[in-house]
């Protein structure tokens, strides 16, 4: 499993994309079940080079999914894609009875994993912060959320986590935000020395 997840994320290999493909489509039309062991890499690296009808048929998988793990094997799929409009569509799900308000946070955490859905995923809470607030502040999702922000590494983004969350604040999880403000500087300044490195580098060459 985490072998195809490697090949057909990290390492773009087209070939594993394809038959993570080929398989999941299977699987989705009633077709031999997908390896328990193996299922969630290939549907991630199916999702992430997915388009709109693969979306589809994750979700309504996931509507007459019977057993909580499928049901949430294909939920969460959705914070995989790439496609910028099918990543929307997707956290738009958030607000709506797809998604229960228990699972709410979990299931937005999983676009701040997606770096290609990462920024989007931000723009969205705060744009819809009214109405994901009382989802947000159960059941630790607050905690859930700060955790999920220490995935950026930028100085913008970083000073906006810091903007929003002093007018919008979360007291029983503001010890997670600070952490994760630390991890996003750590990653700035890990970056800032490799960029400083690589520089001097070619400039010696």
């Amino acid at each position: 499993g985490a072998a195809i997840a490697a090949l057909g994320t990290t390492g773009g290999d087209r070939e594993v994309a394809a038959q993570a493909r080929a398989a999941l489509d299977r699987a989705l039309a009633g077709g031999p079940a997908l390896d328990p062991t193996m299922a969630s890499s290939i549907v991630r690296v199916a999702a992430e080079h997915g388009d709109e009808r693969l979306y589809d048929a994750l979700a309504a998988a996931a509507s007459r999914a019977t057993v909580p793990e499928e049901r949430y094997l294909y939920l969460y799929a959705a914070a995989g894609f790439r496609d910028p409009a099918l990543v929307d569509r997707g956290l738009r799900a958030s607000l709506t009875t797809e998604i229960r308000s228990q699972d709410t946070v979990r299931y937005l955490a999983a676009f701040f994993a997606n770096s290609t859905a990462r920024s989007r995923a931000w723009s969205f809470v705060k744009v819809n912060w009214t109405a994901l607030e009382p989802r947000i502040t159960v059941f630790f999702g607050d905690v859930r959320l700060s955790q999920a922000l220490g995935s950026f590494c930028d100085v913008d983004t970083r000073d906006d986590i810091k903007a929003f969350f002093a007018m919008h604040p979360l007291p029983s999880a503001a010890r997670t935000l600070d952490q994760s403000l630390e991890r996003i500087d750590a990653c700035i300044a890990l970056r800032q020395r490799q960029t400083q490195a690589v520089s001097g580098w070619l400039a010696a060459r």
